[in-house]
């Protein structure tokens, strides 16, 4: 038959607690349809971002392993500057000029990632991209479009 209107799953605002020797206390209140709403949605919400956050790790690991040409484990000074010349020269082709693109990786990697010029690891990369990242657009969702730019591009430049 019809539902009272206190037995819909929307309407329950009230539970009865049920005591450990079978009977029953007073009603307590519970939640309003409104909070369970926002409740789910913020669970919701929260499983969206760590499924970002997941994907952009992925992305970022990527980019790491086709930027550490060796396959060491580490990505060395030389190794991004090798790299992202074959990007400009993608990019470009012969008409840019080589030393400035060398000069400016070896300064990325020496104020972000390594002032001795020493190898890093990826958990120093993925910082500096994090960095990039925010510095370049704050949104999630773009900085995972980017990512997925710069991993094509990586990709594209390995291949050259």
């Amino acid at each position: 038959g019809r539902r009272r209107p206190s037995e819909g799953p929307m309407c329950h605002l009230f539970e009865t607690e049920r005591l450990v020797d079978g009977r029953t206390s007073s009603r307590r209140p519970m939640l309003s349809t409104k909070e369970m709403c926002a409740q789910r949605q913020h669970g919701r919400v929260i499983q969206r971002s760590q499924a970002l956050a997941h994907r952009h790790e992925g992305l970022a690991r990527q980019l790491f392993d086709l930027q550490d040409l060796d396959g060491n484990g580490l990505l060395d000074e030389h190794e991004l500057i090798a790299l992202n010349e074959a990007i400009a020269f993608l990019h470009h082709g012969s008409g840019f000029d080589m030393h400035k693109v060398r000069s400016k990786y070896q300064d990325v990697f020496r104020r972000k990632l390594a002032p001795d010029g020493q190898p890093v690891p990826f958990s120093s990369f993925r910082l500096h991209m994090a960095e990039v990242l925010d510095t370049i657009d704050a949104d999630p969702v773009a900085q995972e479009m980017m990512l997925e730019q710069f991993v094509a591009e990586a990709g594209f430049a390995r291949q050259a």
